[in-house]
């Protein structure tokens, strides 16, 4: 999805909605130690120079349904315990988005990495949280972008990539939850769907599955190829 047009989007309709609070921030961040290394040296002179003047920030949101693994997959994509001693829960006040921020350096370059974990989806209503809180970092940027004294680098909490974990009961067939929960996601950021406990599926399933999400290109959700 276009980042600018997202922006506009929570722009134009921030009026109509209210503030939210459901999520809270980890103060300590990590630091990370890839390995193997990300190979940040094999970039161009004027690529890592820029980077040296601006970090790369990424922010990488989970979502799924509970009990398939999302505090699992964030610690093993960012290889380290970021996320530990969470379970899932049907309580509604209960925090929904949970930042996680690490950092990570090599070879002088900087990488602001933050790690998004969120309650497991049990109801269409629980998608609604997770959409506010990515209007509301669009919101939040484009104010900040727009102050008549904003700082030298923007603060950039915007997520820009989401995983988003299939149910795994399904042996390979697509769930009416899931395609609407992805059509949802894809008109707000860039989604990549993943099979929950792949290893469970034979080759035929794992191939079904594939098939269901592709058909869904034309339902605006992009998968990395």
């Amino acid at each position: 999805m276009d980042a600018t047009v997202g922006q506009e989007y929570a722009l134009q309709n921030s009026r109509h909605r209210p503030e939210v609070k459901f999520w809270k921030t980890e103060e300590v961040s990590v630091t990370l130690h890839p390995d193997p290394a990300l190979g940040i040296s094999y970039l161009e002179a004027a690529t890592l120079e820029r980077i040296h003047r601006r970090p790369i920030t990424l922010n990488v949101m989970v979502v799924g349904a509970a009990g398939l693994g999302k505090s699992t997959l964030i610690n093993s994509f960012f290889q380290s315990d970021l996320v530990a001693g969470r379970e899932d829960t049907d309580d509604l006040d209960d925090v929904r988005v949970t930042p996680y921020p690490a950092q990570l350096e090599e070879d002088g370059v900087n990488l602001h990495l933050t790690a998004l974990d969120t309650v497991g989806l049990h109801r269409t209503d629980d998608l609604v949280l997770i959409t506010d809180y990515l209007d509301t970092q669009y919101h939040q940027y484009m104010v900040t972008e727009h102050a008549p004294r904003r700082p030298a680098v923007l603060p950039d909490t915007r997520v820009h990539l989401i995983f988003y974990l299939l149910q795994s009961g399904t042996r390979g067939r697509l769930t009416p939850f899931d395609r609407r929960n992805l059509q949802a996601l894809s008109a707000k950021a860039n989604v990549v769907p993943l099979l929950a406990k792949a290893d469970i599926f034979t080759p035929e399933e794992r191939h079904q599955a594939k098939l269901q999400v592709s058909c869904l290109r034309c339902s605006r959700l992009f998968p990395l190829p």
